[in-house]
């Protein structure tokens, strides 16, 4: 008894389904990257101040459809730890200057 059972295929021969939709070129996020700076310019505040302007410029090329969206909230938490890390490094750099 050999029955034919076709066979479902959600994207197509070839396609990857963890990877970027097949229509557009979009890069892959960096979101735990710039997590990781962020988290560590509390601690280093130069760390998070490079992380923020990265995270700037991620979100600019999200919003563009260059970029994979899927990493939009942690890229979000890098960019308010950068902020968070930029206060900090004014506030080292004035207490280290005012003794």
């Amino acid at each position: 008894m050999n029955v034919n059972v076709p066979q479902q295929q959600f994207g197509g021969p070839g396609s990857n389904p963890y990877g970027p939709p097949a229509g557009g070129r979009m890069e892959p996020h960096r979101g735990g990257m710039m997590l990781g700076l962020g988290i560590g310019g509390l601690i280093i505040p130069l760390l998070g101040i490079i992380g923020f302007f990265m995270a700037k410029g991620d979100l600019k090329k999200m919003d563009a459809g260059l970029m994979d969206p899927s990493g939009r909230g942690q890229t979000k938490g890098a960019e308010v730890l950068g902020c968070i890390a930029f206060v900090w490094a004014i506030i080292v750099f004035f207490a280290i200057l005012g003794s």
